[in-house]
């Protein structure tokens, strides 16, 4: 608004007339230029000066050009482009780019250790699923090394003889018994998954606890610690009340699987590096330890670094204002008195404000 001066016979009064800053460049009388100048105004912006237009020119901060710093030892390296907006601003990007610098190291030192999860059990690549991938990037696939699976059938002297190998570890422990019809075409793939038992109750999980600890006898004695062998049963093994034969003995075929144990892992599955698994637990101990000091350094260092960073903001958009200073006229006479130049007792004062103003409190 400009005040007009208008003159009449009466005498002179004023009146008001509007001026127009922006354009109404908008419908319904509103104007996009005041628009942009009020954004331009309360959002952050990187301010210019054309010297052609004798104008500030205000541009957005990019969002991968911007100079946000990072919580590190040099100082220049912790100075960012956010500071006039406050401290806040500032250490919420420098501690983003700081974790995320830190996990990348964690992980890359974690590496290793997944390395000596996946060389500690081959059976679990067997299955090509996402559970088995993730199975093999775990710390329970160092358990055991593949399972050994067979079948065989009756022969004359109406006795079950079924050779067992481990290509990798030991023979340990039963993990699948049962009976099958042979037109069924059932096999050891996948675990055993398609094979379809005959009767279905002639199978281990059915058996009672007494008929798989036989069973279990029978497998230790023959088989548990050995590389390979030949287990040998017949019906004094196999439950009969379980295994009911309804078509002749020859129909019928029987399939055994047994977990291999080893006490040394094949690093990455290529037979030429074996490590004890006493070895591989220490080593995947010490990693973990040395990654637990590197994140407590870390965030020492970090917690340091904004200490650091929030005074030097803080004395850069500080100012302190000195009062009831002496003019220059008692200079020569304050200097006499105190022995000293004009220009020590002023910064003597200033240093004592600093000390008092600009010190610290952590938050």
């Amino acid at each position: 608004m400009e005040k007009l001066k208008v003159s009449s016979k009466y005498g002179t009064k004023l009146t008001f007339a509007e001026t127009k800053v922006f354009n109404q460049d908008a419908s319904h009388g509103l104007s996009h230029e005041e628009l942009v100048y009020n954004l331009n105004k309360i959002h952050p912006r990187i301010i210019q000066y054309d010297n052609q237009t004798k104008k500030n020119i205000y541009i957005e901060h990019a969002v991968c050009g911007t100079n946000t710093g990072i919580s590190c030892c040099g100082k220049t390296s912790r100075q960012s482009e956010f500071a006039p907006y406050g401290v806040g601003i500032v250490l919420y990007f420098q501690f983003l780019k700081f974790i995320a610098l830190v996990l990348f190291f964690a992980t890359l030192m974690s590496i290793p250790s997944y390395i000596f999860y996946f060389s500690g059990n081959s059976s679990a690549l067997q299955q090509k699923n996402a559970k088995s991938i993730l199975t093999a990037f775990s710390l329970g696939n160092i358990g055991q090394s593949q399972y050994a699976c067979n079948s065989g059938q009756y022969n004359n002297q109406s006795q079950g003889n079924i050779t067992l190998f481990c290509s990798f570890g030991t023979l340990d422990s039963i993990t699948l018994f049962g009976q099958s019809l042979l037109a069924q075409n059932g096999s050891c793939q996948n675990d055993g998954v398609n094979i379809k038992y005959s009767p279905p109750s002639c199978n281990i999980d059915k058996f009672t606890d007494a008929q798989q600890d036989s069973i279990d006898v029978a497998f230790a004695d023959q088989c548990k610690g050995n590389t390979t062998c030949n287990f040998l049963f017949d019906n004094t093994i196999l439950p009969q009340t379980n295994c009911l034969i309804s078509q002749p003995q020859s129909s019928y075929i029987y399939f055994v699987q047994a977990a291999c144990k080893a006490d040394e892992i094949d690093l990455l599955l290529r037979n030429n590096i074996f490590l004890t698994k006493e070895k591989v637990a220490l080593i995947i101990v010490l990693l973990d330890i040395a990654i637990c000091y590197v994140l407590y350094f870390s965030f020492q260092l970090l917690r340091t670094m904004q200490l650091a960073t929030n005074q030097e903001i803080l004395m850069r958009i500080c100012r302190v204002l000195l009062r009831s200073t002496p003019n220059l006229a008692n200079h020569e006479k304050l200097c006499r008195q105190s022995g000293g130049t004009a220009l020590q007792i002023f910064f003597k004062a200033i240093n004592s404000i600093q000390r008092q103003t600009f010190r610290y409190v952590p938050y």
